[in-house]
């Protein structure tokens, strides 16, 4: 699968469905859009309330969706390149779509799924089976922080992967990048001469680019740590990648990418299986 940040000529896909946070999420989609020179896709799915609805009902359905549709854009100011409403299922809908975007956009649902972690939610469905990052944008104005890009870097090879695709897509948005490395507090309890691992020292070496900040913190809980320097920096958008290996059947992305999915404090990106590929 390619890496590459946004194009021209590839979609921004933003998933509505009436909600305020997908409003939200069109909103911060239309503007980023902008800013890349990228056209930007609404898709509305609608469930089909009975698989065996004849096709003339699904047709007047998908037709009742698309004026609902055009009429909550045109409320909320909202212009894009296309719209669509499609009947069917939505992990699936989304998914298909996913395989022609640069980008995925859903609004924040953090009720969603089972445990704090969202397991079997919409989101952590779709963060294994997509061909594209996918972002979740919570409530808020997010259109007015600083041009930043902040990833989440561990040394591996996942990781100088997502670092290429937050590069590619900073220098197309003419946003920086801040890479950041969450070392363990245990080594706040002695003396490491300014080294703490064989991960800190791939980190440091897969950021050593003059277009890339490197931040080192210490911090017991990584999500919670990466979401205060957003906020300290401003960030627009945090970038993380999921785990390289689906695990337990495909239910855990990695601790970090499923807490920042399920409770977002700001718009967070994760970039899936398919994209990081196989370790090096």
């Amino acid at each position: 699968m390619p890496t590459d940040a946004p194009t021209r000529t590839a979609p921004l896909v933003v998933a509505t469905d009436g909600s305020e946070e997908s409003v939200v999420a069109a909103r911060w989609t239309t503007h980023l859009a902008n800013a890349l020179g990228a056209p930007i896709e609404v898709l509305d799915v609608v469930h089909q309330p009975n698989a065996e609805m004849p096709p003339g009902d699904v047709a007047r359905l998908e037709h009742d969706a698309r004026d609902a549709l055009d009429r909550r854009l045109r409320a909320s100011g909202i212009t894009p390149t296309a719209e669509r409403a499609v009947v069917g299922d939505v992990a699936t809908v989304l998914t298909e779509s996913s395989r022609d975007a640069s980008l995925l956009v859903l609004g924040s649902a953090e009720r969603a799924g089972w445990g704090r972690h969202g397991h079997f939610s919409l989101v952590h469905s779709l963060a294994h089976h997509v061909d594209c990052p996918i972002v979740v944008v919570p409530a808020g104005t997010w259109t007015e922080r600083e041009p930043v890009v902040l990833v989440g870097i561990d040394g591996t090879s996942a990781s100088r992967r997502t670092l290429e695709w937050a590069r590619a897509f900073a220098d197309r948005a003419s946003m920086r990048v801040v890479a950041a490395f969450v070392v363990d507090a245990i080594y706040t309890t002695f003396a490491s001469g300014g080294w703490y691992g064989d991960e800190e020292q791939s980190a440091r070496s897969e950021s050593h680019d003059e277009s890339v900040e490197l931040i080192e913190r210490f911090g017991a809980d990584p999500a919670v740590t990466l979401q205060a320097l957003a906020e300290e920096r401003r960030a627009s958008l945090l970038v993380v990648g999921a785990k390289e290996h689906h695990s337990l059947g495909g239910t855990l992305l990695g601790a970090i990418p499923d807490e920042l999915l399920h409770h977002p404090t700001c718009p967070i990106a994760v970039v899936p299986h398919t994209m990081v590929g196989a370790p090096e």
